[in-house]
């Protein structure tokens, strides 16, 4: 994105807008992802199962999964004018962000099932959180419909972390017996309330392209 950003510097979006001239919003927020995040979870689990495990077989606790997305849901309100990390327009902070978060968001409620607090994608919890994940799946076509995984493919990543977890568990306790994948409307590109919009918009200009999702999946 560095490099797009610097070769295309006029191209849309921006992903690294500055608030002022000493100011730059999407850095600045990339580099809180540590901060903000639960912290010494098991970094060979980042790709699968992200933030939810430690090293020493334990679970990353729970106060720290609520202490993590207030901060977030302050983090989105500081950008009042728009849904996105730093405002009205998508940034390299949202698409760095966004790979964890989006499975997180399938796999912590399966860890801590039926806990609003442990559920990154409750409105009522999390309200803000909540808007960014819908701008991000509503009004974001590249990561729509090219970027996005689903909540099948979150489980079974979760599983393989999970069986892993189990054999060098600390205890009884810290082991884990996951619950029901979350449901909701519009968990997949079909279901999308914007769906053949977003694939519209996203196939323009690109010829090789199915006109529907569905009609590049079975070409695919």
């Amino acid at each position: 994105l560095e490099q797009i950003h610097w070769h295309s510097p006029a191209a849309t979006p921006n992903f690294y807008p500055k608030l002022s001239a000493a100011v730059d919003a999407s850095r600045c927020n990339i580099l809180r992802f540590p901060g903000v995040m639960p912290r010494l979870s098991d970094p060979n689990f980042m790709s699968h199962a992200p933030l939810l495990f430690r090293p020493d077989g334990t679970l990353v606790p729970k106060s720290s999964h609520c202490v993590s997305l207030e901060e977030l849901e302050e983090m989105l309100e500081e950008y009042y004018l728009g849904p996105y990390l730093c405002g009205k327009d998508v940034t390299a902070a949202d698409v760095a962000w966004i790979p964890y978060l989006e499975r997180y968001a399938v796999q912590l409620p399966m860890v801590y099932p039926n806990v609003d607090v442990l559920n990154p994608r409750s409105s009522d919890a999390y309200g803000e959180v909540w808007k960014w994940f819908l701008a991000m799946e509503r009004d974001v076509p590249a990561y729509a419909c090219a970027v996005m995984g689903d909540g099948r493919l979150w489980k079974r990543c979760l599983e393989e972390v999970v069986e892993l977890h189990n054999e060098r568990a600390a205890t009884e306790e810290e082991k884990v017996t996951l619950g029901p994948e979350p449901k909701r409307k519009g968990w997949w590109m079909k279901n999308n309330p914007k769906g053949l919009e977003l694939w519209k918009e996203y196939a323009e200009g690109r010829p090789w392209l199915g006109g529907t999702p569905e009609w590049e999946e079975a070409l695919f």
